[in-house]
């Protein structure tokens, strides 16, 4: 029955084989009315062909991916960027003996976390360019993750007010001591709290234990 497919005028066939193997199988009509037929194994072809589409799948998920990524980051950036030019400006705006000079520490204390946070935020980019050179950069200690966590916590304190959010300190006096990457511990933190501030919504209190 395998033969149907030349008696009705086909001139190729492939065929995989139980075992795996896959025939291209090819025929040539002759005058006579008979056949020539011949096979031949093209299963590393195919499955060369296979791996390429496999590749190119690969290749454009992690091209989606990284425009994501940067489109989500270029967002990030513009949070503590806006804080440092937005108290900035206010300072340089006020004239001399203004009220608002008497918030000065309070705008400069802003400007520095918002600051920090940016640098963070670009040590991240950085980081995945190493990742992806499969040269991530890690320096592992042991600490106590406490005054890292408080850090990003006041980092993130005027982001929660001006979405009307609490940010709830519940971390406790006790040290907690960890074995990890000060900078990546931070940045791990200081994305969850990014998240929370996003999908938690306006009125909500995001706790931190």
């Amino acid at each position: 029955e395998r033969l149907d497919w030349f008696r009705a005028g086909t001139t190729a066939y492939q065929h995989q084989r139980p075992n795996g193997t896959i025939l291209m199988l090819r025929s040539i009509r002759l005058p006579s009315g008979g056949f020539i037929v011949s096979f031949l194994d093209v299963t590393q072809q195919r499955a060369l062909e296979t791996g390429l589409v496999r590749a190119k799948e690969e290749a454009e998920l992690a091209n989606t991916a990284k425009s994501d990524f940067l489109a989500n980051m270029s967002h990030e950036l513009r949070t503590p960027l806006n804080a440092v030019i937005g108290f900035s400006s206010l300072l340089e705006s006020a004239p001399p003996g203004s009220k608002l000079w008497d918030k000065a520490p309070e705008y400069v204390g802003d400007i520095r976390r918002s600051g920090e946070f940016l640098l963070s935020l670009i040590n991240d980019i950085l980081d995945l360019t190493r990742i992806e050179r499969g040269h991530p950069d890690l320096k592992i200690e042991r600490f106590d993750a406490v005054p890292l966590v408080r850090r990003c916590l006041l980092q993130f304190d005027a982001q929660y007010a001006a979405a009307g959010m609490i940010l709830a300190d519940r971390i406790g006096t006790d040290p907690v001591w960890v074995r990890a990457d000060r900078r990546a511990l931070q940045q791990i933190v200081s994305n969850l709290l990014s998240n929370a501030l996003k999908y938690a919504g306006r009125g909500a209190t995001v706790s931190v234990a």
